[in-house]
């Protein structure tokens, strides 16, 4: 029988005495292995001790090699019968002499003498022990015992065990016998009791509970079920006596209602013949229903046919959001079908978002939902995001249109869906394209400012210490180096005008030159480039003839680019022609409604043939070999000449016959605009009163174009003792400013055709008036302070001492303190020695913040400064400066290799006094910085 089919009393008896019986077996067992541990150890150290015995007892035999009584000795160890054997050896570990218990039954004794120690297997236990210390051993002792004492005594134990062992089970047969009822007493009564119900159907018995544990626990649910079963048993008693009364009832229903078919039966009759009649009228009516209907289908074939034709997909949907029709494109880019639900996530599930693809349309956004609410929807961008096929997604133009009814109620709405994912993408590519070319302009803008920078660096040094040891030489009588260093100057001055026509080139064709447009005096600007060109094209013996018409007058150009263009022709023109003529005619013209000015350069050289000619304006060309090997030459002159009328809206153009000389001709308008595509024309404005043309030292100019600003400035200046002067345009106040020559002007920086920094930039570029203040009033904010930086004047490297010396002088007199701030050192002492040699105090600093060191320590008289500097460049020097009250009217001139651009232009904003803002100041800031002006030009006048 298995286990699991004995009775609870059976189980819980077997487990009592499983359990007793093998925690006593476990607890016998770790007894015995201790205790023969334990005796085994003791063993061992009595061998142990008795072997260090049997040493100290034959030391003196061994010693003396007296055999018989080392026998003697170990023979006495037949009273230790666990001794089975025993040996003497020779120090050197020869055997001596043995001991045997049992010669019939010899145990093998070791040949030789083994290191001291103890030894143990199973049988045996073994001890060598070395007599005396181990470098003056006299011999060695070895003894061996038999375990049969402790197998004994081990089989003695195990006998008591199982006695111990059978007297326990018997113990825990009585006690489990006792105790288990207390748990299958309860549990057979519950058994006893559950068959007597299954038995009798007698759900009122119940289990006495006598314990309150788990069996316990289990009685009480027993009970309980029995309680419900009970409880339902005499509901469903009760509900079958309610079913066999109700059964009764529906017996005499259904006879009642057996008497009313009848009734119905009749009226039945009567009824099938007036349906009999109705139906022939019905199916006349069908007919005339179905060809109405074939007719309807067919319209809507037609319009499907429509539909489906369209390349953009079209929706319809009424006011429940149901899409009443779709066509074939809709359901391709939309995944859309007729009489689908517009459900709250429709918009979502379908992929449907903004044009930024990231946030989701809501229903209530959609076009289509718009369009239902009565909102007219054009050209809205709508993304659908890619499945699997098409991962990019789509770009969708959706127009959505709402229906109305005759009442204007809308019942309907037409969404229109155009695919224009090419367009789209087009669109992004030519985005992307276009910000990285910005990005390659940008570096290659970065580029040329720092190889200007470079190049032109180190060619500051060569020209400037040339024209030093120059100077030196002819102070010293060294008339022998001059011609050497000339040469060096030259030369330099040769690398310069490469240098610069490279850039310019290079700048043109990365769309990075601009225009400076000013306006200025042609004739002056004729006069100093004819001086300055006097020597150049006499140096082959030539003639210059300059024929400037009068009425030429003022131009509004880039006045550098147009001395370059005529630099160019002119010294073209010299070097080409030998003992001949070069003439330069300037005249003004009016053609298709607008003024140019024409420049003709003329030589009598050796000309050009139409062949040579087609290879004019060429970058790097010239018009054969022989020409550059002859006279030398990069071949851009003309080039850049040519870009640079083409900027300023002109046109160039030569005639020429070989050996007869050369013509070129080139036109600029009158007034160069900034934007040629902008048609815009201003007419010269005029002042609203006739100035009266005050003279002395107290007059002050005003330049604005605000009639009410200029009344109140006048009024206000009148009143403090100054005699004024308005003028209502930058032209205008040119004019006056050149005849009247007033002590200060107010400059308003916003006028109409010129503004003010192109006013200012004209009177510091004419030496007659560049000496007057000027007090810069504008409306203008580039800062919270309404502070603007400011520049006295800058200067480009290479420095020319000339103007080097005339830009100081116009600040300072001699003796003043001026600061050289600049990184190159080379640039500083050559700098600092042509100011010194001119009688200034000079301190040198090699970048912004030694500079604010130095002029903290000490205000200076003016600042020369180069703009690209480490740690602290030109711009932050200024800025700072400007923003110190100590240093914010000091002078300053710019001296850099960096072309300057108009953002530039517009930091350094040219030599002003102070810089003024509109409402920004009081009444008597802006009178006290008139009387500031009018006083140090009246002492300059004074010193003069």
């Amino acid at each position: 029988m298995h286990i699991r089919d004995l009775s609870l009393k059976r189980k819980v008896m077997l487990i009592v005495m499983l359990t007793s019986s093998v925690a006593l077996l476990l607890a016998s067992a770790g007894f015995l292995a201790y205790d023969l541990s334990v005796f085994r150890a003791r063993m061992s150290q009595d061998l142990i001790a008795q072997a260090e015995i049997i040493g100290v007892n034959s030391a003196a035999s061994l010693k003396s090699s007296d055999k018989k009584a080392t026998s003697a000795i170990l023979d006495a160890l037949r009273a230790k019968d666990e001794i089975v054997a025993a040996a003497f050896y020779s120090p050197d570990g020869r055997l001596l002499t043995y001991y045997q218990r049992d010669p019939a039954n010899p145990v093998e004794i070791p040949p030789r003498a083994e290191a001291s120690g103890y030894h143990s297997d199973r049988d045996s236990q073994r001890v060598f022990y070395r007599i005396g210390p181990d470098k003056e051993a006299i011999g060695t002792v070895y003894l061996e015992s038999s375990m049969q004492h402790a197998r004994e005594r081990l089989l003695r134990y195990s006998g008591i065990v199982a006695i111990l062992m059978c007297g326990a089970a018997l113990l825990a047969l009585l006690l489990s016998s006792r105790l288990q009822r207390v748990i299958s007493v309860p549990i057979v009564e519950l058994e006893k009791t559950m068959a007597t119900v299954s038995a009798q159907k007698n759900f009122s018995l119940r289990v006495k509970k006598t314990q309150n544990d788990e069996i316990g626990a289990l009685i009480d649910g027993f009970n309980t079920m029995l309680y419900e079963i009970q409880r339902r048993d005499i509901a469903v008693q009760r509900a079958s006596d309610a079913l066999q009364t109700r059964t009764k009832q529906l017996e005499q229903e259904v006879a009642e209602r057996e008497r009313v078919q009848e009734q119905l039966t009749t009226l039945n009759r009567t009824l099938e013949q007036r349906v009999a009649e109705r139906s022939a009228a019905a199916e006349q009516r069908a007919e005339e229903l179905a060809g109405s209907k074939n007719a309807l289908e067919k319209q809507r074939r037609i319009l499907q046919s429509i539909l489906d034709s369209m390349s953009d997909g079209v929706i319809v949907a009424d006011d429940a959001g149901t899409l009443l029709a779709t066509n074939r494109a809709a359901e391709e880019l939309l995944k859309v079908r007729a009489s689908e639900e517009v459900t709250d996530d429709w918009a979502e599930r379908h992929g449907f978002y903004h044009d930024d693809m990231v946030t989701p349309y809501r229903n209530r956004e959609f076009p289509l939902m718009q369009a239902l609410r009565g909102q007219a929807v054009d050209s809205t961008k709508v993304f659908v995001l890619g499945d699997r096929r098409d991962t990019q997604g789509l770009w969708l133009s959706v127009n959505a249109t709402p229906l109305r009814n005759e009442d204007g109620v809308v019942h309907n709405s037409v969404a229109i869906f155009r695919n224009i994912t090419a367009s789209k993408r087009a669109e992004d590519a030519l985005v992307k394209a276009k910000e990285a070319a910005e990005a390659a302009n940008r570096s290659k803008s970065q580029f040329l400012a720092n190889m200007s920078h470079e190049l032109r660096t180190p060619l500051n040094a060569i020209i400037g210490y040339s024209e030093i040891l120059t100077e030196q030489a002819i102070d010293t009588g060294q008339e022998e180096s001059i011609p050497d260093l000339e040469k060096i100057h030259s030369a330099g001055r040769h690398l310069q005008s490469l240098i610069d026509d490279i850039l310019d080139l290079s700048k043109i064709e990365a769309g990075k030159m601009e225009l400076c447009l000013d306006t200025f005096d042609v004739a002056e600007m004729i006069r100093e480039v004819t001086t300055t060109l006097q020597t150049v094209v006499e140096k082959n013996g030539n003639a210059l003839e300059v024929n400037c018409a009068s009425e030429v007058g003022f131009m509004h150009a880039d006045m550098t680019k147009v001395r370059q263009v005529l630099f160019n022709f002119l010294s073209n023109a010299g070097k080409f022609t030998e003992n001949g003529t070069v003439r330069l005619e300037v005249s003004r013209v009016n053609q298709d409604k607008r003024e140019w000015v024409r420049f003709a350069v003329q030589d009598t050289g050796i000309g050009m043939s139409d062949e040579q000619m087609l290879r004019l304006f060429q970058d790097f060309t010239q018009v054969d070999a022989s020409t550059t090997r002859k006279y030398g030459g990069t071949g851009l002159g003309l080039a850049i000449s040519r870009r640079y009328c083409e900027m300023m809206g002109g046109t160039i153009d030569v005639d020429s016959q070989p050996g007869l000389g050369s013509t070129f001709r080139f036109e600029l308008p009158a007034k160069v605009e900034a934007r040629l595509d902008a048609e815009r024309r201003a007419d010269d404005a005029a002042s609203e009163v006739e100035p009266d043309l005050a003279t002395g030292d107290n007059v002050v100019l005003i330049v604005d174009d605000d009639p009410v600003a200029r009344d109140v400035m006048s009024r206000l200046l009148a009143k403090e003792g100054f005699k004024t002067v308005t003028a209502a345009s930058g032209i205008e106040g040119l004019q006056l400013a050149r005849k009247l020559r007033p002590s200060v002007i107010t400059l308003d920086v916003i006028m109409p055709e010129m503004d003010g920094w192109a006013v200012l930039s004209a009177l510091k570029s004419s030496e007659d008036v560049s000496e007057i203040p000027v007090v810069m009033v504008t409306m203008t904010d580039d800062r919270h302070t309404g502070y603007v930086l400011g520049a006295a004047d800058y200067l480009t490297k290479p420095i020319d001492p000339g103007r080097l010396a005339g830009v100081v002088n116009r600040h300072l007199s001699p003796g003043a303190r001026v600061v050289i701030v600049d990184d190159d050192p080379s640039a500083r002492q050559l700098t600092g020695r042509l100011l010194r040699k001119a009688g200034w105090k000079v301190s040198e600093a090699g970048n912004g913040r030694i500079a604010l060191q130095r002029i903290a320590e000490e205000t200076p008289d003016l600042v020369i400064i180069d703009l690209m500097m480490p740690e602290m460049d030109g711009f932050d020097l200024i800025d700072a400066l400007r923003r110190d009250s100590a240093t914010h009217s000091t002078p300053i001139v710019v001296v850099t290799a960096k072309d300057l651009t108009g953002e530039d232009r517009q930091r350094l904003n040219g030599s002003v006094g102070q810089v003024l803002q509109k409402s920004a100041h009081r009444r008597d800031e802006l009178l006290a910085a008139v009387r500031r002006q009018v006083r140090a030009c009246v002492q300059l006048k004074t010193v003069a």
